[in-house]
This record gives structure tokens, sequence and C-alpha cells, in this order.
């Protein structure tokens, strides 16, 4: 057996851990001795105050923007609910999109210039 294998042949070593054997006598022993399963303490549920001050802080690290800053006065905002329900997200934003119309968008200003109109004075 060598450890060069012929050009063109793919050759996989698996050693230690991965090897047949040591993978089949943990396969044998595992049978025989099965671990009991390890217990999981169940989640501590946080107060619903620290939640919410943990969702603004989380926003305020990734976007580097306070979620809880009004954006018109500056002062902090607080969270009324949450919605997760599809169809009362899209029954409040329909309601918002009927309720005031939006002024339709306008061109921008163009980038020529337009021919001044001077009045013409005659000489006579």
């Amino acid at each position: 057996m060598t450890h060069i294998p012929d050009p063109g042949q793919v050759l996989t070593r698996s050693y230690g851990w991965y090897a047949n054997r040591t993978r089949g006598m943990r396969r044998r022993t595992a049978g025989a001795a099965a671990v009991p399963p390890v217990e999981v303490a169940a989640p501590v549920p946080l107060p619903l105050r620290e939640a919410r001050r943990r969702w603004a802080e989380l926003l305020r690290r990734i976007f580097e923007v306070d979620p809880l800053a009004c954006p018109r006065c500056g002062a902090e905002m607080r969270i009324v609910a949450f919605l997760t329900a599809p169809a009362v997200i899209d029954r409040i934003l329909t309601h918002l999109r009927t309720r005031a119309p939006v002024a339709p968008a306008r061109d921008p200003p163009s980038l020529t210039r337009r021919p001044r109109t001077v009045g013409t004075t005659h000489r006579a």
C-alpha cells in the first residue's frame, strides 16, 4: 500500500477520529452504553421592558440609528405593540395608502436652458 496515488487517482485518507476503525469502535460502544440525554434548561423569559430595550439596542448597534428616537423632535418614543399577523399589517397599510392621496411625482428639472424671451427693440 502506498501513500502516493497513481496519476489521476483520487485518494482520501482519514486518520484519527474520522478513520473507519475508530468510527466503528465508537459505534459499537455507543450501542452498548447509551449516554443519558443532557437536560436543557428552559429559557428564562425576560420582562417585557427588558426585551424591548435589548431589541432597540441591537438595532442601534447594527444600523447605527436609534429606533426609539422620534424623527421629528428627537424625543424617546415608546413601543405600543408588535404586529406579526400578516392580515393585520395588510389592513393597516391598505388604510394608510387610501387615506392620504399623494400628489403625483413630477419630473426633475431639465438640464437644458430655455431660450430667453427678451423684448426686441427696433432702432429707427
